[in-house]
């Protein structure tokens, strides 16, 4: 009965990295998806040293850098929820460009 926590902890890390994984590729909470992502990817790769490759390092380094990077901000569901619902001045400038070429 003891060992029961060991023997879940390999499948509660993949788990979470694949919430995780689904969770940015759908771009919800990217900012906590990431920490989470990066967390349990470097979890993975230290317990899998013999099966990993440069791939796998190249994805940690990369999801430790997007901790960093505003990925929410654009293309996501992050975005979509945090915008505002009238029409902002970059969308009154960009369908005032083909009426100025135009000119």
């Amino acid at each position: 009965v003891a060992n029961k926590g060991i023997k879940d902890t390999p499948r509660l890390v993949l788990a979470t990295e694949g919430v995780a994984g689904a969770l940015l590729a759908l771009g919800c909470w990217t900012r906590l998806a990431t920490v989470v992502a990066w967390v349990a990817t470097a979890s993975v790769v230290q317990r899998t040293v013999p099966a990993t490759n440069a791939g796998d390092l190249w994805l940690v380094c990369l999801l430790f850098w997007s901790m960093f990077l505003p990925l929410g901000a654009a293309w996501s569901m992050d975005a979509r929820r945090c915008s505002p619902k009238s029409s902002g001045p970059i969308r009154k400038s960009g369908s005032s460009l083909p009426l100025k070429s135009a000119a």
